[in-house]
């Protein structure tokens, strides 16, 4: 089964929860949990790997990078990464971008050690059905813009994640 982006159903409530997600870079927040809120939570979900990537927070500057959490195999490995937009207008298309994501860490589980290239090619994958579907209003739509990656960092591992 391949990704899609969709609003957390309620059925999903508790499976969300469990992931526990959090800004891990704002030492203020250290221990805040994002609860599932139907209003506002989002995630890219390939339900038959059980396969489920989800956008934390930032984006607004290098210094607070936009952190993803994927969780694969039942373990969360987080993700930082900044993206470069460029104007790529179209006779079709005028408003047309183009952005380029350079993921600047990546931090997973002692256990996903070897399995980084796997990993890194579901990071990809996820990545781009969460930057080319945008939903509003409860709908889905394509999004008719281009992606692509610069650089994508090399893991690093912790014991307990």
């Amino acid at each position: 089964m391949a990704f899609v982006k969709e609003i957390v159903p309620e059925a999903d409530k508790e499976l969300y929860n469990s992931f526990e997600i959090k800004d891990e870079l704002d030492e203020r927040d250290k221990v805040y949990i994002y609860k599932w809120l139907p209003e506002r939570r989002e995630w890219v979900v390939d339900r038959e790997r059980e396969i489920y990537f989800i956008y934390v927070i930032g984006g607004q500057n290098e210094a607070h990078p936009m952190q993803f959490n994927l969780i694969y195999n039942g373990e969360k490995v987080v993700l930082y990464c900044t993206m470069d937009t460029y104007d790529t207008p179209t006779q079709d298309n005028p408003m047309k971008l183009h952005s380029v994501y350079n993921i600047t860490e990546i931090i997973m589980p002692k256990s996903l050690e070897g399995e980084q290239e796997d990993i890194i090619d579901i990071i990809k994958s996820a990545l781009m059905k969460f930057s080319t579907t945008i939903i509003r209003d409860g709908h889905c739509f394509d999004y008719q813009n281009t992606f692509d990656f610069g650089m994508i960092a090399k893991p690093t591992y912790k014991k307990e994640m």
